[in-house]
């Protein structure tokens, strides 16, 4: 059932009486069932911050490193004029909570491997990500994000180096941000994913 479907005979009795429902019923006429992101890296790459600003919310300076899966929520109107909501997945990238995040990697739709640009280390581990979500996943479309490009004394991935992962595994989309300086980044990407998603797995144009 659709998410209107889940909520029409309520609405429905509501109607008569409350002009605004007339609206939500048009809204979520329109919505299809969510679709999941999940985002993927090393602990201490920045998921959080980036799920935070992605979906209107304010950078964290003092944001702990995730020990748990957590979930943001937005929307987006597809080529089909439908409105689509969106889960972005936030999971810990310790090595003891590793095991459990092939849960929340099943039907995921959207997966962005995170990594940061000052640590070298967290993009070697990129392979290791990528290798877990090809074995939980089918029909998806996944790209890396290089975060923290603001601590441009720190950098220790270049560009290039992104370039070379990417085009090696079938030229997959990558984006270079700051979830602290460049919060309209990550949340153009994001929605840029979704339509690729949409154009390649649900036949839109």
């Amino acid at each position: 059932a659709s998410v209107f479907d889940r909520y029409r005979d309520d609405l429905y009795k509501q109607a008569s009486y409350k002009p605004y429902v007339i609206a939500a019923m048009i809204y979520l006429a329109k919505m299809k069932d969510p679709i999941k992101i999940i985002l993927l890296g090393e602990s201490g790459v920045g998921t959080t911050n980036l799920i935070k600003v992605a979906t209107g919310g304010l950078f964290d300076e003092d944001s702990a490193p995730s020990t748990s899966s957590s979930c943001n929520e937005g929307t987006i109107r597809g080529p089909d004029n439908n409105i689509y909501k969106y889960f972005l997945w936030d999971t810990a990238g310790q090595e003891y909570y590793r095991s459990m995040n092939n849960i929340f990697m099943k039907n995921a739709k959207i997966i962005l491997l995170v990594f940061a640009l000052n640590s070298n280390y967290t993009f070697k581990e990129i392979d290791y990500w990528y290798k877990r979500a090809e074995s939980n996943n089918s029909d998806y479309v996944i790209a890396l994000v290089g975060n923290k490009i603001d601590l441009i004394e720190e950098q220790e991935v270049t560009e290039d180096m992104v370039k070379a992962y990417a085009k090696k595994n079938n030229n997959m989309k990558y984006l270079l941000t700051s979830a602290k300086d460049d919060p309209e980044g990550i949340k153009r990407f994001v929605k840029e994913l979704i339509l690729d998603y949409l154009k390649l797995y649900q036949g839109m144009n």
